[in-house]
């Protein structure tokens, strides 16, 4: 008798599909939420880091991309690179 996932176009199982979804969801929440906390932050009487704010933010996604691609992908290929 056959598995017990069904595949979709491309090869995507069942389980694959869910878990891209959720995964999907629980993405705009979380962005949703980091946008109302960092709005909060702005509205604070006083605060008059905003522009940093944002650059510290790119900072940051900039330097955890780069170790998460350096330390915890199967592959050290840069996108763009020569891959060796």
């Amino acid at each position: 008798m056959g598995s017990s996932t069904s595949q979709h176009a491309g090869g995507i199982s069942d389980d694959s599909l869910s878990s891209l979804i959720v995964t999907a969801l629980l993405l705009f929440f979380f962005f949703g939420l980091h946008n109302l906390l960092q709005e909060a932050i702005m509205s604070f009487e006083g605060f008059k880091f905003g522009l940093m704010l944002g650059y510290l933010e790119v900072l940051g996604v900039t330097v955890f991309t780069f170790v998460e691609r350096r330390c915890f992908s199967g592959s050290n290929v840069v996108v763009g690179g020569s891959g060796g």
